[in-house]
This record gives C-alpha cells, sequence and structure tokens, in this order.
C-alpha cells in the first residue's frame, strides 16, 4: 500500500467520525514550506482502529509536482533528511496512539 501518495478516497461517513481524531492538523506550528509528514498514516491507522476495511485500488496518477524548494539540498542528503523526519513523524503517530489520543475514534 502507497501510503505517501496524496490520493485517499473514502465515505464520507468515515470521514466525519475520523478526521476530527486526526491529531497532525492540532499541532500548534504551522510548517513553512514543503514539509514531510505522516498524516497519511496517521489517518489510515485511524481508519484502521475504527473498524474500516483499508483497500488499494488503481489510479491513474500523474505527479506534476514542479516544487523547486525540495531540491535545494544534495539528492542524498535531502533523502536522509526526508527518511529521519518520515520516522520522526511515524513515532508521533505510535505515541498519540499510546496516549490514548485516537481512543473513542
Amino acid at each position: 500500500m502507497d501510503t505517501q501518495c496524496g490520493f485517499k478516497s473514502c465515505r464520507r461517513e468515515a470521514a466525519l467520525r475520523v478526521f476530527p481524531s486526526l491529531q497532525y492538523f492540532k499541532q500548534k506550528e504551522r510548517p513553512k514550506g514543503w514539509k514531510v509528514s505522516a498524516y497519511d498514516v496517521e489517518l489510515l491507522h485511524l481508519f484502521e482502529k475504527g473498524g474500516y476495511r483499508l483497500k488499494e485500488v488503481v489510479v491513474r496518477w500523474y505527479n506534476r509536482d514542479k516544487s523547486d524548494t525540495k531540491s535545494q539540498q544534495g539528492e542524498l542528503a535531502q533523502y536522509l533528511h526526508e527518511s529521519v523526519e518520515m520516522g520522526r513523524e511515524i513515532l508521533r503517530v505510535k505515541l498519540n496512539e499510546l496516549r490514548g489520543l485516537y481512543d473513542g475514534t
């Protein structure tokens, strides 16, 4: 399952139940510029926790990202930085689960 593809689809009832529990959007600090985020991982975790079935479907996707802010560092340095950031984000989701922030979802 491609958790990082920006395309997600769900039933309205599921969205109304799950989206308010997303802790990523409750953070006080707003990102400036491009940010590595695991909101996708958090969203899928909450759907699964809520008893919803996850299904991967084929979608024609054309990446039109023309951002020049992502290439300001060397490719290897950028890859390492983004990997560490993603690890932190996934750890944030796990810690939120352990703290009970998703209870009632």
